[in-house]
């Protein structure tokens, strides 16, 4: 979840699909999409909502969040205004967890992007650690640190679920 324009649905179609497509259109309301990827040596089949950032849409997002186990927070590295956003939609995430073992994490789109960044690592990372979630920073487009974050999400929720021996 995250604000429009900060690149969820890229985010999903090079997990999905291994594209990038520079000219995506807007999500209207939600997409799904599946992926079976590896984390912590167990396969795990990740459904993901690929959710509007429109504020139009922002009452519709309780149905999909309702029983999910993670959600990435996104925001877009050279936006200040999509920073800005990350505690709204935080806390609209939080306010719908229905699950004990729910797992989220926040991520920077547009790594790629150097001489057009306005958010630092630090900045980011400082908000993350101090709401107790992993921070990721990803490009769609340089198919950056893509496998990671789903990962990542992946391997929080299964230590949640699946108690350390």
């Amino acid at each position: 979840m995250g604000p429009s324009g900060v690149g969820k649905s890229c985010l999903c179609l090079r997990l999905t699909n291994g594209t990038f497509n520079a000219k995506m259109e807007s999500t209207v309301g939600a997409a799904f999409l599946s992926k079976t990827i590896q984390a912590q040596g167990v396969t795990v089949k990740l459904e993901i909502w690929d959710t509007s950032g429109n504020e139009k849409y922002q009452a519709l997002l309780p149905m999909y969040q309702r029983g999910a186990n993670g959600m990435l927070l996104l925001f877009d590295l050279t936006n200040p205004e999509s920073f800005a956003k990350v505690p709204s939609f935080y806390k609209k995430m939080q306010s719908n967890i229905t699950t004990t073992n729910f797992a989220s994490a926040l991520v920077g789109t547009k790594c790629d992007l150097i001489h057009e960044r306005k958010i630092s690592t630090l900045d980011a990372q400082n908000w993350a650690t101090h709401h107790g979630i992993q921070y990721y920073e990803v490009s769609s487009s340089s198919s950056i640190n893509i496998d990671e974050v789903f990962a990542g999400l992946a391997s929080t929720i299964l230590e949640k679920t699946i108690p350390l021996k």
